[in-house]
């Protein structure tokens, strides 16, 4: 009998059991976060279109407040519990959306340094959830179903507000978003017709509602992972901020940051206000075909070839943006759908290439501590790109950005050279990782 047809008849094991019973919530809860997160990012792709230099603002408030959230989110979490936490945030998200509605800035940015707080302490609470159904076992099987369905959101939601504009057209078309030679400014925009703005809260809503039925993993009490006290917590964050290795990852948090904040500021400007879920869609396909492949081809060929081609998918869209902006390239919906999908597959690449570095030079409470000092200096970053496209021409953001990817991966290059890895004292006999994935 071949091997093949042996492994087809070997009895299940009981961790294969306890995923088929745990199942049912894993997919709940990960469909309750897809239809969350379906209004969310089609929303936040019109953010900057409706309010302009405001919408900057308020997406750099709330990725301050979500940087912030990082810090204190695992105590809160523990307080209050994960599902109330989840709850809660939820509402918040369904809150953010409804204040895009009446178009009041000042009212859209408090909204949004509420949902940026809701937004550190869902993930959390996330991380929470699933390390609570996996139980320290198949941590990465959890997470696959998980991510495979949660990254559809991005696609399906935008193609939700695709359809709603084309239904619901407006009756005046809105002018053009981006002038050659000059940084690309929105003006006299067409706000979204009112029955899409309504239609992503009602989406939204129903997200929401669907949290108060998540059901919590059954969990012995005595295993139960308990957060550290906030001054604790800040103490080891200084701590491990401060080593030598993590000195050599804050260029890349750096760059990460300011890359996703041109993706989601200052491309929507070159299209009309109509056009801009179509071309979130790509960029969620390219997250999606992303997050299926780039895992397996980083394992396959190592860091150094996926450095290179993080540096080329990242470098095509910048420079045909800054050939339409100066006019050497004519303006095409095409071109611009295949810049979105460069930096959704850019952005896969680069969560894959930091986590598995990440990993493989922390291990115990310093890994999740890594991973919020990533979270925090990346938030900051984020934040204060969207300020920084308010007055830079993407020629110039380019050449910053660059700057900072190149930079960030030599420092990572030297420190293969200067410090050794932690991998051993994180995987088990069987050499799996031991640690949960972090989302």
């Amino acid at each position: 009998m071949s091997s093949a047809e042996k492994s087809r008849i070997l009895p299940p094991t009981d961790e294969d059991t306890r995923f088929k019973a745990n199942l049912p919530r894993l997919l709940y809860t990960s469909f309750s976060f897809l239809v969350l997160f379906c209004s969310y990012q089609a929303t936040q792709g019109l953010v900057t279109s409706i309010f302009t230099s405001v919408g900057n603002i308020s997406l750099a408030t709330l990725n301050v407040c979500y940087a912030l959230a990082c810090i204190f989110g695992p105590t809160v979490v523990e307080k209050i519990g994960v599902k109330r936490t989840l709850v809660g945030s939820a509402l918040c998200y369904c809150v953010w959306v409804a204040a895009v509605i009446p178009g009041i800035p000042g009212l859209f940015v408090a909204a949004s340094a509420l949902q940026g707080t809701a937004s550190g302490f869902i993930w959390i609470s996330q991380g929470v959830y699933m390390a609570g159904l996996a139980q320290g076992k198949s941590t990465g099987r959890y997470n696959s179903v998980f991510l495979t369905i949660f990254f559809l959101s991005v696609p399906i939601g935008n193609v939700f507000a695709g359809i709603l504009f084309v239904i619901q057209s407006s009756t005046s078309a809105s002018a053009p978003i981006a002038a050659p030679s000059a940084v690309p400014v929105a003006i006299d925009v067409v706000r979204p017709p009112l029955f899409l703005l309504l239609a992503l809260l009602g989406l939204v809503l129903i997200g929401g509602i669907m949290f108060f039925f998540v059901r919590l993993p059954e969990i012995d009490p005595n295993e139960q992972a308990k957060a550290p006290a906030i001054l604790k917590t800040l103490k080891l964050l200084l701590e491990v901020g401060v080593e030598k290795r993590t000195l050599f990852f804050y260029v890349y948090y750096v760059w990460s940051g300011l890359e996703l904040a041109f993706a989601w500021s200052r491309l929507p400007r070159f299209l009309e206000v109509n056009m801009v879920p179509w071309a979130f869609v790509s960029y969620g396909i390219g997250l999606f075909i992303g997050s299926m492949t780039l895992g397996r081809l980083y394992d396959a060929i190592g860091w150094k070839p996926i450095t290179l081609i993080n540096f080329i998918i990242q470098s095509a869209p910048y420079l045909i943006l800054v050939l339409i902006e100066v006019g050497i390239l004519q303006k095409s919906i095409w071109l611009i759908f295949f810049c979105s999908f460069c930096f959704g597959g850019c952005e896969t690449l680069f969560n894959t290439f930091i986590q598995s570095t990440i990993m493989k030079y922390y291990a115990g409470e310093r890994l999740a501590t890594a991973f919020s000092i990533w979270r925090v200096v990346a938030g900051v970053f984020l934040a204060l790109g969207y300020v920084m496209l308010e007055y830079l021409q993407t020629n110039v953001f380019m050449a910053l950005s660059q700057t900072f990817l190149v930079v960030g991966l030599i420092c990572i290059a030297c420190l293969e050279l200067f410090v050794k890895d932690d991998s051993a004292a994180k995987t088990d006999g069987a050499g799996t990782s031991t640690e949960e994935p972090v989302i």
